[in-house]
């Protein structure tokens, strides 16, 4: 008696094998992006928390912050080494890899001074404005694409509608800042 043995796959065991492979790669290259996402916007939030927290440090016995001009206060970033190596982009600072960092008197007093990011998505506006809300050490006012918020109106509410409807450059609001006395 002769035995007739198939060795291998059908056709259909091997499709069925590559198809939930191909699903399980998908899921894993999504949730991949997530987390990459979010862990972006975290770095980017402690990076900002630490320049907030250093420059208050380094300003803690001085008078003021500069004049009552708007004056870049970056190069007293970058010198005093206030911010990560790799925030700085040939003697430009920087955020979230591509957006413009700037640390400037507030123009308004000598006592004030902000944090401004220029060319903000509203997604990455929306991610990062948890950094600093109202009620944060010194947070005054924050302005989303030209809107002022003073006081409690600086909320997590109204800046994230204001996020949403200002349409800068990259379809956000183009400019953000906190202020701080």
């Amino acid at each position: 008696m002769v035995r007739n043995y198939k060795h291998g796959f059908s056709l259909l065991e091997l499709l069925l094998v590559v198809s939930v492979g191909a699903v399980l790669i998908l899921a894993g290259l999504l949730i991949y992006r997530n987390v990459s996402s979010n862990a972006r916007i975290v770095e980017a939030q402690r990076t900002l928390i630490a320049l907030q927290s250093e420059l208050e440090n380094l300003f803690d016995n001085q008078p003021s912050y500069g004049t009552t001009v708007v004056e870049p206060l970056n190069s007293v970033v970058i010198n005093s080494k206030l911010i990560p190596e790799k925030n700085i982009n040939g003697g430009n600072l920087t955020i979230l890899g591509n957006y413009e960092l700037f640390v400037e008197t507030s123009g308004s007093t000598d006592s004030n001074y902000r944090i401004r990011i220029e060319g903000l998505s509203t997604e990455d506006c929306i991610n990062l404005i948890p950094t600093f809300a109202y009620g944060y050490k010194g947070l005054n006012r924050c302005n989303v694409g030209g809107t002022h918020l003073n006081g409690a109106n600086c909320n997590l509410q109204n800046i994230i509608e204001e996020c949403g409807t200002r349409d800068g450059s990259n379809g956000g609001p183009g400019m953000f800042f906190w202020r701080f006395d």
